[in-house]
């Protein structure tokens, strides 16, 4: 079993380069090493010797496909996948090429910032505030503030796990946006690459 709890902080890190005494909350890195089998498999990648551009084989988007049927019992079909180089930058891409002006983004906080500062570029960011619950020590939604926002809303923008308090949203919660995104009519933009991190 690989040992979660030996912190490691790495050198320059972007999460931990902050004051002394303050305590990051933007970025989602696990201040932990690396599991053996992931280096071993980065240096089999390494004796390669050749780091030129590649094309996206055609077994990276089955083997998307195939973590989604066994995770999930979801069925993806494969000619809906677009390789991206990461979430900001097709929350970015998606925010110029398919939002106008004039639209409006809405976000939760505490929240990553990067959502935020995306759109700011030329959008609207209306911003809601979760609500903290110190006994139950549980962040939740706002329901009638972000209601209140989602019906000037083009795009939401959906983290789950939410990052950084790691609220994971309940089928519940999903259910709600979703009956406000078709009352309302909004897109949601839904983040959810730290997905598979669930605490029991």
């Amino acid at each position: 079993m690989y040992n979660f709890d030996k912190v490691a902080k790495f050198q320059n890190s972007l999460k931990w380069h902050v004051n002394d005494g303050e305590l990051p909350m933007t970025l989602g890195d696990m201040d932990f090493e690396v599991a053996p089998e992931i280096i071993t498999e980065l240096h089999k990648r390494i004796e390669n010797k050749n780091f030129g551009y590649e094309y996206i084989p055609y077994e990276y988007y089955a083997s998307v496909a195939k973590w989604y049927k066994e995770m999930y019992n979801c069925t993806l079909d494969i000619s809906w996948m677009s390789f991206s180089q990461g979430v900001v930058a097709t929350l970015s891409a998606i925010i110029t090429n398919l939002m106008s002006e004039d639209s409006v983004i809405t976000v939760l906080t505490p929240g990553f910032d990067k959502f935020k500062k995306v759109g700011e570029g030329k959008q609207k960011v209306l911003v809601s505030e979760l609500i903290y619950d110190k006994e139950k020590r549980n962040y939740d939604i706002n329901w009638l503030d972000l209601e209140d926002k989602l019906k000037k809303t083009n795009l939401f923008v959906l983290c789950n796990p939410h990052s950084p308090v790691g609220k994971i949203w309940s089928q519940k919660d999903l259910e709600k946006i979703l009956k406000l995104s078709l009352k309302y009519d909004f897109k949601i933009f839904s983040d959810e690459i730290h997905g598979e991190i669930t605490f029991e």
